[in-house]
């Protein structure tokens, strides 16, 4: 009997900026409310700042798990209340990660085949995202902010799935790896 391997999770993380945003938030909020402002202009910045704020630092609890790496495939999770995108290890065929506007995006390149059929071709809508990497990512990548130790153990778990899968670490110029020659991550 072949011994059962559990899925890796990728989980999210509070990160430094979103504990600023948080205080400033709070900052804004408070001079709004202690200042002459009428009270209408008061309940917006409260509502903009304050709230806004709020939910940044609980972005965690409402998706506390970004990707789910498991027999079946790759997960990407949206968040609250929207089903995560299943990308089937058969319609992968790389594994991306890179370090970009402040953040690092983690996620999948899948074939043409799932991209049509899932309705990921055409739009306008992650083009940008796929002219600036060089690969077609656009609704196939996150965002995930979090130790590096927790990459190296996807890239593990990756490879522990589907171990002929390539994984592209665009952050560093030799950004390919293959499970003999590990990623630069």
């Amino acid at each position: 009997m072949a011994p059962v391997v559990a899925s890796f999770e990728l989980r999210s993380h509070r990160t430094r900026t979103d504990v600023g945003v948080f205080a400033f938030g709070v900052v804004v909020s408070a001079m709004a409310w202690l200042s002459d402002l009428p009270p209408a202009l008061a309940i917006f910045v409260w509502g903009f700042f304050g709230l806004g704020g709020v939910l940044v630092l609980l972005g965690p609890v409402f998706r506390p798990v970004v990707l789910r790496v498991d027999a079946d495939g790759v997960a990407l999770h949206w968040g609250f209340g929207r089903a995560p995108r299943v990308v089937a290890w058969a319609d992968v065929e790389t594994v991306v990660s890179w370090r970009g506007n402040g953040m690092r995006w983690v996620g999948v390149v899948a074939s043409a085949d799932y991209r049509r059929r899932a309705g990921l071709e055409g739009g306008r809508s992650g083009r940008w995202l796929d002219r600036a990497v060089g690969m077609p990512v656009s609704r196939t990548v996150t965002t995930w902010d979090g130790p590096a130790d927790e990459l190296k153990a996807l890239v593990a778990a990756v490879w522990r799935f589907a171990p002929d899968t390539p994984w592209a670490d665009l952050s560093h110029p030799d950004h390919h790896a293959t499970p003999d020659r590990p990623s630069p991550a």
